[in-house]
């Protein structure tokens, strides 16, 4: 999924691998989400289970969730066989939150990153993301007169 967000141009950062901070997760996932342009959340099967004994990190709900509040473009992905409810809406599509799902048991990963829907909803959601960046960063004042 890095290398899918780099090819649109952008560049994406993930706690611990790319921001780490000495404070505790909930302090540098809100720092993270702050100073951020966008948010893709992927709910896959992981390869172990959490500490807390749950079939994943209760930080999949939290970092969306705290992207939403901050007015963050959102982009979720889940795989089908993982059950989940909040954000990622197993009770039925939580709109605006309805995830992009890989059906990884008859599709692979490479072929899902090929599909029309992916490419679709990756470049829906890079262009939101540029379009925040710069209302964000555009100077206050205008040196041309074009207009």
């Amino acid at each position: 999924m890095f290398n899918e967000i780099k090819e649109v141009l952008l560049f994406p950062r993930t706690l611990p691998n790319t921001d780490q901070y000495p404070n505790t997760t909930l302090e540098n996932v809100r720092r993270i989400v702050n100073s951020s342009y966008g948010t893709i959340a992927a709910l896959l099967k992981p390869t172990r289970r959490t500490d807390q004994l749950e079939p994943y990190s209760p930080f999949m709900q939290i970092e969306p969730s705290m992207s939403f509040q901050h007015g963050l473009p959102l982009l979720l992905v889940k795989q089908s066989t993982i059950k989940a409810g909040g954000i990622w809406g197993d009770v039925g599509p939580l709109a605006p939150f309805t995830p992009l799902i890989w059906f990884s048991e008859t599709t692979t990963v490479d072929e899902f990153f090929e599909s029309v829907a992916w490419k679709e909803a990756l470049q829906n959601w890079a262009g939101q993301v540029r379009s925040g960046y710069f209302i964000q960063t555009n100077p206050e004042f205008k040196y041309t007169c074009d207009d």
